[in-house]
């Protein structure tokens, strides 16, 4: 009979470790991904990888203006600030300074095209437009120059609200009342008081 030697008893497996809990974050959440301030997402459990900027401070001097472009100095302060804040790298700025000068461009070709098209629809209207716009333009003309200022002409050009045509119909529909009642301007073609003529010392204005 053959004496069987005991053996020490077999150690338990040892438990797996927990991956970090950061870690599953990334794998598993959008949100997790899309919080870190920089870094390239990855999978397959590969470490992510830095951009050269991150850990020494951005550049942002070098953002450039497309040629002609001028921007206010304290808002480009603002701008770049906000990139350091939020860590952006130099090329990141870069995209948003030239997606924002897209947007701006956008922005004012749609304003000249309404400003335009605010034209045609004078050209095309029956009261102030077709063979009468010269003259409803005269006669709208006349009424800005009386009753208004050289700083309301100013701001009718700036915005283009010249063209308007709501705004030159009022002005003729007020030039066409000052030339049928022959007044050109306040005060202008109206019958002197005859007391006023006679008592001159009774008023006093």
């Amino acid at each position: 009979m053959t004496d069987t030697i005991p053996t020490a008893p077999e150690a338990p497996a040892a438990a797996p470790a927990a991956a970090p809990a950061a870690a599953e974050t990334a794998a598993t959440s959008l949100l997790g991904a899309a919080s870190a301030s920089a870094g390239t997402l990855v999978s397959n459990g590969q470490s992510p990888q830095q951009p050269a900027e991150v850990g020494a401070a951005a550049d942002y001097s070098t953002l450039a203006l497309p040629e002609g472009a001028t921007a206010d100095p304290a808002t480009m302060d603002a701008f770049k600030a906000l990139l350091g804040e939020h860590k952006l790298s130099t090329e990141g700025g870069q995209k948003l300074l030239d997606l924002h000068l897209q947007t701006l461009q956008a922005q004012q070709q749609q304003v000249q095209q309404t400003i335009a098209g605010w034209a045609q629809q004078v050209g095309n209207d029956p009261e102030i437009g077709g063979v009468r716009q010269a003259q409803v333009l005269g006669l709208a003309r006349q009424a800005l120059d009386t009753y208004g200022s050289p700083e309301l002409l100013g701001v009718l050009n700036e915005t283009g609200l010249g063209n308007h045509p709501e705004v030159i119909r009022a002005f003729y529909r007020m030039g066409k009342a000052i030339a049928e009642d022959g007044r050109r301007g306040p005060g202008h073609g109206v019958a002197p008081d005859p007391l006023r003529a006679l008592y001159p010392t009774m008023f006093k204005d």
